[in-house]
């Protein structure tokens, strides 16, 4: 993955993050980060298909096409290193788990929001 597009996260795009989490709190909460075209990018919440919702999740890749049809339509120029996987640790854990690491997508950026008591923290992976 592009290392600039690994270092860029807006504040925003992390709040954004950070509130869904909180509202699907206790289970984790997951998602796609897009870019635009012309700049910029947006936060789009899928639904979590793991069983125990607690302790990880699982995003199947027909939601992720659902998401991304519309998208690539828009932007047919856009590559997979664009677009990045993200979830939340309602309890606070910083970084990713090894179950994280172990799933994570090769083909695009891997991102986790702990929802720490001092905000949230962004960690790429």
């Amino acid at each position: 993955m592009n290392d600039l597009v690994k270092t860029v996260l807006e504040p925003e795009l992390v709040a954004e993050m950070a509130r869904i989490g909180v509202e699907r709190s206790p289970s984790e909460a997951c998602g796609v980060l897009l870019p635009f075209a012309y700049g910029g990018r947006q936060v789009y919440e899928l639904p979590n298909r793991a069983e125990l919702h607690h302790d990880t999740f699982e995003v199947w890749s027909t939601d992720i096409v659902m998401t991304l049809q519309d998208w690539i339509d828009r932007y047919p120029q856009a590559t997979w290193d664009e677009i990045t996987i993200w979830h939340t640790h309602p309890q606070g854990q910083n970084g990713p788990s090894r179950q994280d690491l172990h799933s994570r997508s090769e083909h695009c950026g891997n991102l986790v929001i702990a929802l720490t008591e001092h905000g949230p923290l962004a960690t790429w992976f």
